[in-house]
């Protein structure tokens, strides 16, 4: 059986959270860690619970997560963490760019680039 892929999810905001619950339903793989400034959300999460987001169906009730991810405030400790093997940049579209480039140190960085970069 291969082994799974240890994903971070940088941004705790709604789509963060989507993205989170992706990952927590995909089989391959595996929710490590979460990046976030919003430390009342970064607690949440290091306490083992997804927050409720208000979009559609996609995440109404909190959800448990078993183990907790590990949790940064700042994106240093993201990037020097060897466990985490992909990023999910969750944050507004301007700042994938520079984020991407501020994390490639061996990690596969993923982001849906905007035409307008």
């Amino acid at each position: 059986m291969e082994s799974k892929i240890k994903v971070a999810v940088d941004g705790a905001g709604g789509m963060g959270r989507i993205h989170a619950l992706a990952f927590l339903n995909d089989p391959r793989c595996e929710l490590t860690g979460f990046c976030s400034r919003n430390e009342e959300l970064l607690n949440k999460i290091a306490g083992g619970y997804l927050p409720a987001v208000g979009y559609g169906d996609s995440l109404q009730e909190e959800v448990k997560i078993s183990p907790p991810p590990r949790s940064w405030k700042r994106v240093e400790g993201l990037a020097e963490d060897r466990e985490v093997r992909a990023v999910s940049i969750c944050l507004p579209n301007s700042l994938h760019y520079e984020r991407s480039e501020e994390r490639r140190v061996g990690k596969e960085c993923r982001s849906r680039w905007s035409p307008y970069h």
